[in-house]
Formats: C-alpha cells, sequence, structure tokens
C-alpha cells in the first residue's frame, strides 16, 4: 500500500480502476504480489474525489498487514475526502472533517469487503496489526484539541482506555464486524 499521482498504475482485478481525484491529489493503492514476485494477484486504487471545499480528495495508504483468520488484508491511511469508499455496517460513516484516518479490509480476490473512516478531524491512520481472531489494531495519531475530561473529544475511545484523551497518540482495535 501507499499513494500514487499516476494515472496508469498497474492495476489487476482491481475493485477501483482508475483514480477519482483530479489535479495533483494523491489516490491511495493496495497491490499483492504473487509468492514469487512475479505477477500482480490484485491492485486496485483506493479513494475518493472531493473535499468539503470542492478540491480534490487526497487519500493516503500507510500501512498493510495480512489476516490469516480469513485470508484477507487490512488497510490504515488518511483521507481528507468526503466521499471515500465506506461500507454499510460501518464503525463511523461520516467524515469528520479536514484529514481522517481510514481502515479497510480487502478480501483474497482484491474486493473491499469493510471500509470505515476513524477518528475526530486531523487524526492520521499509520500502523495496523490483526490478532489470531482477525482483530485489527489500529495505531495513529490526532492533533485536535481535546477537553481533558473528553467530554468534547470525538476520538472513539472505550472503557479501560489507558490514556482517553490525547497528549496524540490512539490505538482502537476493531472486531472483525466492523
Amino acid at each position: 500500500t501507499g499513494q500514487t499521482l499516476s494515472n496508469d498504475f498497474p492495476v489487476a482485478n482491481a475493485y477501483q480502476a482508475t483514480r477519482n481525484e483530479g489535479g495533483g491529489a494523491y489516490t491511495a493503492f493496495v497491490s499483492a504480489l504473487n509468492p514469487t514476485g512475479t505477477a500482480l494477484l490484485y491492485s486496485t486504487y483506493l479513494g475518493g474525489s472531493a473535499t468539503a471545499g470542492g478540491g480534490p480528495g487526497t487519500d493516503m495508504g500507510a500501512s498493510i498487514v495480512w489476516d490469516s483468520l480469513d485470508n484477507a488484508v487490512y488497510v490504515v491511511g488518511t483521507t481528507n475526502a468526503l466521499d471515500f469508499p465506506i461500507t454499510s455496517g460501518a464503525f463511523q460513516k461520516v467524515y469528520s472533517g479536514n484529514f481522517t484516518a481510514f481502515v479497510a479490509k480487502f478480501n483474497n480476490a482484491g474486493q473491499l469487503t469493510k471500509s470505515t473512516y476513524l477518528g475526530a478531524p486531523v487524526t492520521y491512520g499509520l500502523g495496523v496489526a490483526t490478532d489470531s481472531q482477525g482483530r485489527a489494531y489500529v495505531v495513529g495519531f490526532t492533533s485536535y484539541n481535546c477537553t481533558p475530561n473528553g467530554s468534547t473529544c470525538p476520538f472513539p475511545t472505550t472503557s479501560r482506555t489507558v490514556i482517553p484523551t490525547p497528549p496524540d497518540r490512539k490505538s482502537t482495535r476493531l472486531n472483525s464486524s466492523h
């Protein structure tokens, strides 16, 4: 995974065969090679097209991990696109503004099966890991200014959170149904 400005990035069995972004905006990509590295199993763009201000959306893939439970991959990154592809049943269906983290899951055929925004405005998804039960653990940072008691902090936290409000690092676990 990563990001590209190319309109002719190699695609194969693509969920999204073309870039949605116009101008000089980046589009995330997800690619899988065969075991010998000689052919693409799948390769796809992943991104939206527009920001709240009407400019081109920017999507950046930052981390990818294999989910051995169901032979899929999780991709984490950051977007500022209002129309980033979000699936039904998503944990967070609404874009929170500025740059927001995303978590996406692709099956072994390269098709998007789950996708969600994650976090407050100015939240970046940087890394992802999975466990043997298919749960994804996401790490990133936010520079959103939350109140000390968290009453106005829109970043999702759970009970037993070690640091329920910033300094600026967050970790979130998603179960396999999100």
